[in-house]
């Protein structure tokens, strides 16, 4: 029997049609955890470097090692919004969905792509990667789960935007230097006039012998 494009165009919407049919057919909770595993699954093997690195953070002794926790946070906040409320939007178009998703997607991706070649090595020393990510995870939700999970889980992705170290470093840090300067000076000032402490010669005034 000889095989015709015709014919492998009917078979494979044979195929779409039955396993629409099996989606359709399966129960709620069983669509769901498929949701999750894809919505994850794809995730991991988009962002697989950007998280490795931000969980590596987490051994280092620097309040910039927090940041290696805001996706695990944010995973607990979704999970804690999992179930659709009253007062949730009653959008069910999925055109919607892709309208909204895919140029979330593109534009995470585009960011990826296009910037590396631009910004050469600042881009990965301004974690321009973990800006796009939550622009990603919205995308991929949008996609998977509609818009109305979107607009539902949407404390949980903007908290992603917190993995972002940049601002940290520019400004957070700076400010936390400028209160440790000042909590220093007053503490070496403090000693001269009640003798508990006296600063070591050579260390900055950062080090007191007791």
């Amino acid at each position: 029997m000889s095989v015709t494009p015709a014919s492998l165009v009917g078979t494979a919407q044979n195929w779409r049609s039955e396993w629409q049919r099996r989606w359709r057919e399966a129960a709620p909770i069983t669509r769901t955890r498929i949701q999750v595993g894809v919505f994850i699954g794809v995730i991991l093997v988009a962002y697989h470097y950007s998280l490795s690195t931000l969980l590596q953070t987490l051994d280092l002794e620097t309040p910039l090692a927090y940041l290696g926790l805001v996706p695990l946070i944010a995973l607990g906040l979704a999970a804690l919004r999992s179930r659709p409320a009253d007062t949730e939007p009653r959008i069910y178009d999925r055109q919607v969905d892709y309208i909204v998703g895919m140029p979330l997607m593109l534009t995470a991706v585009a960011i990826n792509l296009l910037l590396p070649k631009r910004l050469s090595a600042m881009f990965w020393v301004w974690r321009i990667d973990l800006l796009s990510f939550p622009f990603f995870v919205a995308g991929v939700a949008t996609v998977i789960f509609g818009i109305r999970a979107v607009w539902r889980q949407r404390l949980a992705i903007g908290y992603l935007f917190l993995a972002w170290p940049l601002p940290y470093t520019d400004y957070f840090l700076k400010e936390l230097n400028a209160v440790t300067t000042l909590t220093l000076r007053a503490l070496t000032d403090l000693v001269h006039v009640i003798r508990v402490a006296t600063p070591i010669a050579g260390s900055s005034s950062q080090v007191f012998s007791i």
